[in-house]
C-alpha cells in the first residue's frame, strides 16, 4: 500500500470554498449563519407504502414484529374447525381445542391429576375376600357358640317352657319328660350343624354373585356356627305358643343372622338378606329329603 492510500482527505470547510462561491465572498452573507429552524421548511418525507425494498436488516425486524400471512398463526379462523380466531394472542381454538402451536388438538381432562390413575389402579386390584382376620378373630365367634350353646343345652335338659311349649287341656304347662327333653336338645344339635352348612354355603354363593373369595374357611366356618349358636337363643321367647310366638322367633331370628353376618362378614345389609335366604332355602331342602328318607 503506498503512502497515496494512506492520507486521509482534509475536511471540508466553507473557507476553503469561498473564492468559488460569489455568494459566500460577500462578507456580510458569509457572517450570517443559518440556524436550525429559522425559516427552514422540513422536508416532507414520502410514506412507506411497503413498496420500498427493506434491507437485510431491515427483514429480520419486520419478520420479528409481524408474522408472515402463510404462518399458522396470523390466521384469523381455525385450520381444524374454521371457528373465528380473530384475538391475537389466541394460539387455541375454544371450539375444538386445536392447537396453533403444536398443530394437534388438545384433549380435555376433568377431575384431580392422578385420578385417572388411581381408578385403573384399583380396577387391576382384586376385591377383598369375605372372611378376613380381625373382629375378634377365633377368640370372639368361640365365645358366642359356647355360652349360646351351653345356654340352650340346659334350657334343653331343664325343659324350658319357651323351648317345648307343652301345655295340658286346660291350657297349664306340663313338663317334658326326660326321653323329650334329650330328644330336643339332640335335634338341636343336629339343626346346629345343618344350619352352619347351610349359612356357609350362603355366605360363599354371595361371594361368588361379588366375584371375590371367601378367604379364611377355618375362621369363616366358627364365625358362621357362633351366628347359628347365637340366634338360636330367641328359642327362649315364650308368648303362649302360636303364630305370634313363631313370627317373633322367626324376627329375631333374621335379625340376629344379618347384623352378626354384616359384623363377621362385613357384608351390607342386602348381601346378609341374600345368604340368610339361601341358608333357609338349603335348609328346608335338606329337612324335605330326611323327612323323605326316614
Amino acid at each position: 500500500m503506498t503512502d497515496h492510500e494512506n492520507e486521509q482527505p482534509e475536511p471540508y470547510s466553507v473557507e476553503d470554498h469561498a473564492e468559488d462561491d460569489p455568494q459566500i465572498q460577500d462578507p456580510a452573507k458569509r457572517s450570517a449563519r443559518v440556524e436550525p429552524g429559522e425559516g427552514v421548511e422540513p422536508l416532507e418525507l414520502e410514506p412507506d407504502d411497503g413498496s420500498r425494498e427493506s434491507t437485510d436488516g431491515d427483514n429480520g425486524a419486520s419478520e420479528a414484529e409481524e408474522p408472515s400471512k402463510s404462518s399458522v398463526k396470523a390466521l384469523d379462523v381455525c385450520p381444524n374447525c374454521g371457528a373465528t380466531m380473530r384475538q391475537g394472542n389466541l394460539l387455541v381454538c375454544l371450539r375444538c381445542g386445536f392447537d396453533l402451536k403444536t398443530l394437534r388438538v388438545l384433549e380435555t381432562k376433568t377431575g384431580e391429576e392422578g385420578h385417572e390413575e388411581d381408578e385403573d389402579e384399583d380396577e387391576d386390584e382384586p376385591p377383598e375376600p369375605l372372611c378376613l382376620p380381625g373382629r375378634g378373630d377365633f377368640r370372639v365367634p368361640g365365645i358366642l357358640a359356647g355360652i349360646s350353646v351351653l345356654v340352650i343345652s340346659i334350657g334343653y335338659l331343664a325343659g324350658a317352657d319357651g323351648l317345648f311349649n307343652l301345655k295340658s287341656d286346660d291350657g297349664f304347662p306340663i313338663d317334658p319328660a326326660a326321653a323329650q327333653r334329650f330328644g330336643q336338645w339332640g335335634i338341636y344339635l343336629a339343626t346346629l350343624v345343618l344350619g352352619s352348612l347351610c349359612g356357609l354355603a350362603g355366605v360363599f354363593v354371595v361371594s361368588r354373585l361379588n366375584e371375590t373369595t371367601f378367604g379364611d374357611w377355618r375362621l369363616g366356618s366358627l364365625r358362621i356356627v357362633g351366628v347359628f349358636a347365637t340366634l338360636w337363643l330367641a328359642k327362649f321367647v315364650d308368648l303362649g305358643g302360636g303364630f305370634i310366638e313363631l313370627s317373633a322367633e322367626w324376627i329375631l331370628h333374621g335379625g340376629i343372622f344379618v347384623g352378626l353376618s354384616m359384623f363377621f362378614f362385613r357384608l351390607t345389609p342386602r348381601d346378609a338378606a341374600t345368604a340368610g335366604l339361601t341358608a333357609l332355602l338349603l335348609a328346608v331342602v335338606f329337612w324335605g329329603l330326611a323327612a323323605i328318607i326316614t
